[in-house]
């Protein structure tokens, strides 16, 4: 499904970042994919051996948020954003509440791997899920969010989030 979603951006991209580089595969991956943007990489682990002319890595934690913010510092506005990092909700949604205002618009942002909240040692326990405290929870107040000119409160104030999310697509 990538390829449907990313294409739109594969030439006018001009900044992706990656969060989770691993051996750096999809990193250079997305750099003859975007093949006018500069790759970025975040991981926990210094990943330096990875950098070329047009990706740069960076260590930090995704849960850091001064870390985020350096990161943008250095980055600018995001294309688009892949989540595949620590997998841990609330890591998750804290890091999409930070880095989604920094992503242009016609952007993407993209979260990997969201089976794990329903696994207890990424924050999916039972008690999570019906506290709405996992990644999926999060994901369905992004379709809730889709509607908001809908409701019939016209007190109501729709967040930025709410204003900005066009679409939510979700594959297993």
């Amino acid at each position: 499904p990538y390829e449907r979603h990313f294409a739109p951006l594969r030439k006018s991209a001009r900044s992706v970042l990656e969060i989770g580089v691993g051996s750096g595969g999809s990193l250079r991956v997305w750099r003859s994919f975007f093949t006018r943007a500069r790759i970025y990489g975040i991981d926990i682990e210094d990943k330096r051996a990875v950098d070329t002319r047009r990706i740069r890595t960076f260590q930090g934690s995704q849960g850091d948020r001064e870390f985020l913010e350096h990161l943008v510092g250095e980055t600018g506005g995001l294309d688009l954003v892949i989540d595949d990092g620590s997998h841990v909700s609330d890591d998750v949604i804290s890091t999409f509440g930070f880095l989604f205002p920094h992503v242009k618009p016609g952007g993407l942002y993209a979260i990997e791997d969201i089976e794990t909240s329903y696994w207890d040692e990424y924050g999916g326990t039972v008690a999570a899920r019906r506290a709405g405290r996992t990644a999926v929870e999060f994901v369905k107040t992004l379709l809730d969010g889709l509607n908001w000119q809908c409701r019939r409160d016209q007190s109501y104030e729709a967040s930025y989030v709410e204003r900005n999310v066009a679409a939510v697509h979700a594959f297993p």
